[in-house]
């Protein structure tokens, strides 16, 4: 071996001993510390334990004294233990029959239970099937619903054509009564007419017999070549004779002068037969138009007239 490595060998034994001699040092502390330790707790245990033999000294006294108080007591809870085990066993039985009890009316109400089970299973079955009718019934109103809908639309466009319908008939008869009227004015205005030429063929044969009359009358006498003396009577006659001639002539001359007249109403008679047959031949007038003719022609026919015109 090497003085080399017996040196580094005795280094190293020297730090082995220097840690070796520091370790036991700190053991030596730890041993002093625990050595003070342990007397320390040592004298807690004395006192500890004289603390204790105190109390347990008082705890011997005092339960000297809860036995002598026990026993006095002993027999207040032997017969309080009586008292209560009568108490108990009633209870007991009091409790048995409410058990008992209890358990009918549990068995009771199972069946309750079962029986409203059963109820609310047939409810719930009714509910389903009255849902299901409800919802067909829903349905079938639905479409009655949907129908009455289309049929009173239906309806409705029947009764606007009914109310044209009407309204046409309205003006038909409006259209009927106003022909009426000038089928009615028509007639009369025909006799009127008729009438009227009766008159003035009569008043034309008045005339011409005035005319013939007055012809006669303004003749002049024959003439004779024999010279007549003139007498009196002779002139007042020519003097009547010329104020008849003159008296005709008047008349005539009136009597040309209605006949004018007559002439006259009978160019508008016709002209106004006319008119109305017109609106015979061609009756798509207007409303209007037709209005204001039935109004014009009922103004002017009599109520009785009118009435019947209406029942013919």
């Amino acid at each position: 071996m090497s003085s080399k490595q017996k040196s580094k060998e005795l280094s190293d034994s020297v730090l082995a001993i220097k840690e070796l001699g520091t370790l036991v040092k700190n053991l030596e502390e730890d041993l002093d510390n625990q050595a003070h330790g342990f007397e320390a707790d040592m004298e807690d245990l004395i006192r500890a334990k004289v603390e204790q033999e105190q109390r347990t000294i008082r705890a011997e006294d005092n339960l000297r004294k809860v036995k002598l108080q026990n026993a006095n007591t002993a027999g207040k809870l032997q017969e309080e233990f009586r008292r209560l085990s009568t108490e108990m066993s009633s209870a007991f039985k009091e409790n048995e029959n409410a058990a008992m009890r209890a358990m009918d009316e549990a068995t009771q109400l199972r069946v309750e239970k079962r029986n409203l089970e059963e109820m609310i299973k047939k409810l719930q079955e009714e509910l389903q099937y009255l849902g299901e009718q409800y919802k067909d019934k829903l349905v079938n109103l639905s479409n009655q619903l949907t129908q009455k809908s289309q049929q009173f639309d239906e309806c409705n466009a029947n009764f606007e054509k009914l109310k044209a319908e009407n309204q046409n008939l309205e003006t038909l008869k409006t259209r009927l009564i106003s022909l009426k009227i000038m089928k009615w004015k028509k007639e009369n205005l025909k006799k009127q007419i008729s009438q009227l030429k009766g008159d003035l063929k009569k008043k034309d044969e008045a005339v011409s017999v005035l005319e013939k009359k007055l012809k006669e009358a303004t003749r002049p006498a024959p003439r004779n070549n024999k010279p007549v003396p003139v007498s009196r009577t002779t002139k007042e006659d020519q003097i009547k004779h010329k104020e008849s001639a003159l008296k005709f002539s008047e008349a005539s001359f009136l009597e040309k002068e209605k006949e004018k007249d007559l002439q006259h109403k009978i160019e508008e008679l016709e002209k106004q037969l006319e008119i109305l047959d017109q609106h015979i031949e061609h009756p798509q007038v207007s409303t209007v138009e037709i209005n204001k003719t039935q109004d014009q022609e009922t103004s002017k026919a009599s109520p009785n007239e009118i009435v019947l015109l209406n029942k013919n």
